[in-house]
């Protein structure tokens, strides 16, 4: 992961567009899209200004070809949007596959990871991660809120547009020209930057920054969004969990591991695993907890 200036840019009509269309799927099977854009800031910074999801599904294919030449033929030639890349939503197996095509096989630049939980009739975003690659190694971020606009595009709004996308899981024209959509989930990118304040923290160096954000992308994978803080005195990172647990991260992590502090003010060393992704092995070991608290209903 890079913080060298990237960034994806998207409106929130386009976000509330893909959740709906993953909502129509029922969450049975993978599903994408387009992304139509445009590129700014010396051509390094996408901008994705109108969404489509893949077409009918035709022999268990994410993508139908024939309809994405139709519609990257209707958006670029008569409205100037390239088509930068494809949204999905799927398994760590499917999302490798997307991957793949959309860097190795189509050649394009973006792709945009969605990761949603459905509760009932209701759909949570839980997190997203975008991927730009663009005259170099493909570099990744967890989706910000900082990172979605307000409100529809203008090209969402654009009833020309919107009424020659045919076959669509969710209707193009948007039901209201307020976006309902919740996002709070999403990570802030002002709080997980300025938390590089202290040199003699972990989280100040490339590295730590690198782990910081696998930490976000793992826990909003599970299901999970931790409440980000620092101790006023030693400036120590703390993840703040639903049922007022914490993890106490010291500064020299992940040389040493964090510390799992429960309300009732009983804790516990972390193990760490022998090699792996240590910000999995957090992730992981508090997933496994929690799973352990609700079948077993017992205190801790």
């Amino acid at each position: 992961m890079s913080q060298s200036g990237l960034q994806l840019l998207l409106h929130a009509g386009e976000l509330e567009y893909i959740a709906e269309t993953i909502k129509r799927s029922k969450l049975a099977e993978p599903v994408g899209g387009c992304l139509f854009g445009l590129w700014r800031n010396s051509l390094i910074q996408p901008v994705i200004q109108f969404v489509t999801d893949g077409g009918p599904q035709k022999y268990g294919k994410v993508f139908n070809k024939e309809y994405i030449k139709i519609y990257a033929d209707i958006v670029e030639k008569n409205h100037r949007l390239l088509h930068l890349g494809f949204w999905f939503c799927g398994s760590e197996d499917e999302q490798e596959k997307a991957k793949k095509m959309v860097f190795e096989t189509l050649k394009l630049n973006v792709l945009l990871f969605i990761n949603v939980s459905k509760n009932g009739n209701n759909l949570e975003l839980l997190g997203g991660e975008y991927i730009l690659k663009k005259n170099g190694p493909p570099e990744s971020s967890p989706l910000f809120r900082e990172d979605v606009l307000d409100g529809h595009s203008s090209f969402r709004l654009y009833e020309p547009l919107t009424k020659k996308i045919k076959d669509s899981k969710v209707p193009p024209t948007p039901a209201s020209k307020t976006v309902r959509f919740n996002f709070d989930n999403l990570p802030s990118r002002v709080q997980v930057e300025e938390a590089v304040t202290s040199d003699r923290q972990w989280y100040s160096s490339e590295g730590g920054m690198t782990h910081l954000q696998l930490l976000f992308q793992y826990f909003q994978g599970a299901g999970i969004t931790p409440d980000m803080s620092r101790d006023t005195v030693t400036q120590d990172m703390q993840f703040g969990l639903s049922g007022g647990y914490v993890i106490d991260f010291p500064a020299n992590f992940p040389q040493k591991m964090p510390t799992f502090h429960a309300p009732n003010g009983r804790k516990f060393l972390m193990k760490r695993a022998s090699g792996g992704d240590v910000c999995k092995v957090v992730v992981d070991a508090v997933v496994d907890f929690f799973a352990q608290q609700s079948s077993s209903r017992g205190g801790y």
